[in-house]
């Protein structure tokens, strides 16, 4: 019994829901079976864990069916019908939460009994509710089944309501213009992180093909607001679509500056990071760590790092961590790190404390003790290896340990070469600031103030986190010229 789902699903829940689904089973309204509730009453002793060798079938029918002979299939069909009730209670915790979904229905009840001024009452106030909130996902959806399921129980003849079709079809076309636009969002950035990826081209060819400019403008006329919304998710896809613009990111960026408070923290915070994503890969901006910064010291800012569950993601930390060491700002990075540690979950703190530590020594130059950090963190993920590998090889130049960089460098470049889930365009990173190291190595040995200044030139053309860094290091070669000259 301890294999069954029902046993799965009964570790699954907290000590507050098992206590809800207790008072689930005893309803006589969901529940008429006794010995349903008996096999319950028995089985929920050994919560949490539920492994009690207890739990074997046969004794718990001896304890439901003391003077019975055990038969299987009647205990199958018990165990059968308590996880039937577990899965009709999560269905209906899922429906108590959702207030919207629970007003559509209890409309379509009351038109069906033909309560209509009742049902007039309770869509007006659902109306209100949902048209004066914040946007969320699905706000304009929501709106357009609303107004639908409200024509469609009223009498369709009379001319008011007649004319709500308008505005289900001005919602559903607004629902379809920010679906859109996140479905090429996603299609595109999938396309940047995969070395090989396949899709159907039809979502691309009716974005290709249609003049969204136009239609934007047609919005903007009818709501104000509702074209600021809509706008927003426009230039998230612009900023990928024209990701060889500068123009293109930083027209995405203010307009989600300005805006975004009239979005909920769900759809603001997916909006940043897909900001971060359209920094990270548009072609032609050179100051990517300084806008790394502010877009993370903004959601800082706006409470906007951490989920709704108030925790925040290993990635999120490492990204907040690596971009504030790479512009040297330690303030931020310390209270980055003190913010956002114990928001992390408690199997992955040790790490990224670790983690944290080693960008720190490493921003305040305390290299040798960054270096040995770096050694003790331990990540399955193969983003992460390639991150600390890309912090040791500034430590190794730092240190002006040449000889391990370049035994680093070497490892490096046949990890990436023999790895095939390294995308192409992270191969090329690692390729690139491999090179730059290499030459920088040669010139620290033979200083040649024209070729630091071209390699300088080089770097500031480059989109490398890591390129701020690499500026620093050539000035002070540069600067070192100078002294002895």
């Amino acid at each position: 019994m301890i294999k069954t789902t029902l046993i799965e699903i009964l570790r699954a829940l907290s000590k507050e829901e098992l206590k809800r689904f207790s008072d689930f089973v005893n309803s006589p309204y969901f529940n008429k079976k006794t010995p349903v509730t008996k096999l319950f009453e028995l089985i929920k002793v050994y919560s949490p864990e539920f492994k009690s060798d207890n739990l074997d079938r046969k004794l718990v029918w001896n304890k439901l069916f003391p003077e019975k002979e055990f038969n299987y299939g009647v205990m199958k069909n018990l165990i059968y019908d308590l996880t039937k009730l577990i899965e009709r209670f999560l269905e209906e915790e899922l429906f108590a939460e959702d207030k919207y979904k629970r007003g559509i229905f209890l409309l379509n009840n009351l038109g069906s009994k033909d309560l209509n001024k009742i049902l007039e009452s309770e869509y007006k106030t659902m109306y209100m509710k949902a048209e004066s909130a914040k946007h969320g996902p699905d706000k304009y959806e929501n709106l357009a089944v609303l107004k639908w399921t409200h024509y469609s129980l009223l009498d369709n003849m009379d001319k008011k309501n007649q004319e709500n079709i308008y505005e289900i079809a001005e919602y559903t076309i607004y629902n379809f213009l920010i679906t859109i636009f996140k479905i090429f969002n996603n299609i595109y950035a999938d396309t940047l992180m995969h070395r090989e990826i396949n899709y159907r081209s039809l979502p691309l060819e009716v974005l290709g093909e249609y003049d969204f400019g136009r239609l934007l403008e047609s919005v903007k006329k009818n709501s104000e607001k509702d074209y600021k919304i809509i706008s927003i998710y426009y230039d998230m896809y612009r900023a990928f679509k024209e990701n060889a613009s500068p123009e293109s990111y930083y027209r995405f960026k203010n307009n989600l500056f300005e805006n975004d408070l009239l979005l909920i923290d769900f759809e603001r915070r997916n909006l940043f990071a897909c900001l971060c994503t359209a920094l990270t890969y548009n072609e032609s901006l050179k100051n990517k760590p300084e806008e790394n910064c502010i877009i993370i010291k903004t959601m800082h800012e706006k409470n906007l790092i951490t989920d709704t569950n108030d925790e925040i993601s290993i990635r999120d930390f490492s990204y907040g961590v690596r971009m504030s060491a790479m512009v040297n700002d330690t303030a931020f990075l310390e209270e980055f790190i003190n913010t956002y540690l114990k928001k992390l979950r408690s199997s992955s703190v040790e790490n990224m404390k670790l983690y944290g530590a080693a960008y720190l020594y490493f921003a305040k130059g305390e290299f040798s003790k960054a270096l040995e950090l770096t050694n003790k963190i331990n990540f399955d993920l193969m983003t992460f290896k390639y991150e600390l590998k890309n912090l040791q090889l500034m430590l190794f130049y730092e240190m002006k340990d040449f000889d391990s960089l370049i035994y680093a460098m070497d490892s490096y470049k046949h990890f990436a070469t023999g790895n095939k889930y390294v995308s192409e365009a992270v191969r090329k990173k690692i390729f690139r600031l491999t090179g730059y190291l290499n030459q920088m190595i040669k010139l620290h040995d033979i200083p040649d103030k024209n070729k630091l200044n071209y390699l300088k030139e080089k770097i500031s053309n480059d989109t490398l986190n890591s390129k701020q860094w690499l500026i620093r290091k050539i000035d002070l070669i540069i600067s070192d010229i100078v002294k002895n000259n």
